[in-house]
């Protein structure tokens, strides 16, 4: 009977430390998922942030590019509108340049048609 009580109060024992074993197991594990947590919830955090930083430098660097691109955009027009007035500034200087060689022409043909004139009567005064 005294070996049947010892082996009761040895199981005893044994059940109970299995049970302290288990509750402490129990309550270190909650603690690391309670740690993890914290931590992971820190990170979370954290990279929120950098992500708002980086999502706010983004747009900025959008806005920045638009602003650039409207810039450029406007001095290609006026670029092109200024070829535009340059080419019909040319086109008006060519045509004012045939003109004046087309009279120049005409002048230096009346001009040797004078001086042909001028031989003409130079010789005749020089006969009589």
């Amino acid at each position: 009977v005294k070996r049947l009580e010892q082996a009761e109060s040895e199981r005893a024992r044994a059940e109970k430390e299995r049970h302290d074993l288990q509750t402490r197991w129990r309550a270190q594990t909650e603690e690391w998922f309670r740690a993890a947590t914290e931590e992971l919830q820190s990170k979370l955090l954290a990279d929120w942030g950098a992500s708002h930083a980086m999502a706010a430098a983004l747009s900025s660097a959008k806005t920045q590019k638009e602003h650039a691109t409207a810039q450029l955009d406007a001095a290609n027009a006026e670029q092109r509108i200024r070829e535009a007035d340059l080419q019909a500034e040319l086109s008006r200087v060519e045509e004012e340049a045939r003109f004046v060689a087309a009279e120049l022409g005409t002048a230096r043909a009346a001009i040797g048609a004078m001086q042909d004139e001028l031989r003409v009567a130079s010789k005749r005064e020089a006969t009589l």
